[in-house]
């Protein structure tokens, strides 16, 4: 093996015997060169797990102060969910699978994996108190990589034993490691799976039981104006053609999720033929094909004068359409679109907010002459089905709303 060069695969395989004088056996039929790099990449790796204990305080630290900064900040709108009572989930629940064993990796987006392993990283850190290691298995898994199910069950059978203080004190992410588990067919981390669930389905049967339990600032609300000469009026004091055209987008159509925009392009031709996983804008419409419903449609908005002279000033080499060459990552997006809202209106407003506004406003004007065709044509260009589009509604606000389109 002396002509053997080093990889990263070649070094999980030895490292993977974990006994030093099995390892140091091993590495005595490769060359000096390769041992040599071997230890380089060892070092590596210790640096990266010192860095990364280091960065488990920090990001604690960040977190909590987050949370205080957020709690003490006005909210238009707070979702109120009553904590999930242990004492009454049925621990016996089961689901029924179609298919037994992995969902298939491959087709996950690469910003559902890239939240799939901040969520892995957030949890290991808070209940190992260490951070992982970006070899890990579970992380390669994400990949579409060989991984060692073994490893990955020694790694995360705490979720079986902490699952009751995960779900009271960190439920947030119930719904993800669900997600991550269900990937995959080995028994032992199936049982992993099934160990979640159960809190998992109460969770969702807490929300929906308390969809519209909302504590409403009315407020605040009305500061939320779809009036054209309103909406134009805002964006004089936006910065950046981009954050103007986002912020026409969300107010002065029926409000989209911003991951409808996040993967927009803009088209030089017709683009119905072009990649399924993207979103088009051309010649005056909306392409959407890879949106949270899966239902693809094609909006017009071609009589939309105020977005058609924003998307004309946009840069010549604009690929995306909200953001330029490179599409942002949607936590960069949710950011920036907070920060127009608050510049605005003195309030942080999130694109959930204004989708939920925009739903009460139509469904307030539902009694007047075409207000039922204008109601499910809206849900439609919301990417909502019209029962979807009435879970939106903000029941109590105003029959009439404060600064609905005339």
């Amino acid at each position: 093996m002396e002509n053997v060069i080093f990889s990263e695969e070649i070094y999980r395989e030895i490292n993977n015997l974990k006994v030093p004088s099995l390892i140091a056996k091993k590495l005595k039929g490769y060359s000096t060169e390769f041992k040599a790099a071997y230890n380089r990449y060892c070092n590596k790796i210790r640096n990266r797990k010192f860095r990364g204990d280091k960065n488990t305080e920090i990001n604690e630290r960040r977190r909590e102060e987050r949370a205080r900064v957020t709690s003490a900040e006005i909210r238009p709108i707070e979702h109120k969910v009553a904590e999930i009572d242990l004492a009454k989930v049925d621990k016996t629940a089961k689901r029924g699978y179609k298919k037994v064993g992995a969902l298939g990796v491959e087709k996950l987006k690469e910003s559902t994996k890239s939240n799939y392993k901040a969520v892995i990283r957030t949890l290991y850190s808070k209940y190992k108190k260490v951070a992982i290691e970006e070899e890990n298995s579970i992380m390669r898994m994400l990949e579409g990589e060989r991984y060692n199910a073994n490893e990955i069950y020694r790694d995360f059978k705490f979720i079986i034993v902490e699952i009751e203080d995960i779900a009271k004190n960190n439920g947030c992410y119930l719904s993800n490691i669900y997600s991550i588990f269900s990937l995959f067919k080995q028994k032992r981390l199936m049982g992993i799976r099934d160990a979640i669930y159960p809190y998992f389905r109460a969770q969702g049967e807490q929300y929906r039981e308390n969809r519209h339990n909302n504590k409403i600032n009315e407020e605040e609300i009305r500061k939320i104006s779809f009036k054209e000469e309103d909406i134009e009026r805002s964006i004089k004091g936006i910065e950046g053609e981009y954050n103007r055209l986002l912020y026409a987008l969300m107010l002065k159509l029926p409000t989209r999720r911003l991951a409808d925009y996040r993967n927009m392009k803009i088209s030089l031709d017709n683009p119905e033929e072009k990649d399924k996983g993207y979103n088009y804008y051309y010649e005056g419409k909306l392409y959407i094909n890879n949106t949270k419903n899966k239902r693809e449609m094609v909006q017009d908005i071609s009589g939309e004068e105020m977005i058609k002279r924003l998307i004309g000033e946009l840069p010549e080499n604009t690929r995306y359409l909200i953001s330029g060459e490179e599409m942002y990552s949607q936590p960069k997006l949710t950011k920036i679109f907070g920060r127009i809202t608050k510049g605005i209106y003195g309030t942080r407003f999130n694109a959930r907010d204004i989708r939920k506004i925009s739903a009460t406003e139509s469904y307030n004007r539902i009694r007047e002459e075409g207000g039922i065709r204008r109601f499910k044509e809206d849900a439609k260009n919301r990417g909502h089905s019209v029962d979807e589009a009435l879970e939106y509604v903000l029941m109590g606000v105003g029959e009439t709303a404060p600064n609905a389109v005339n």
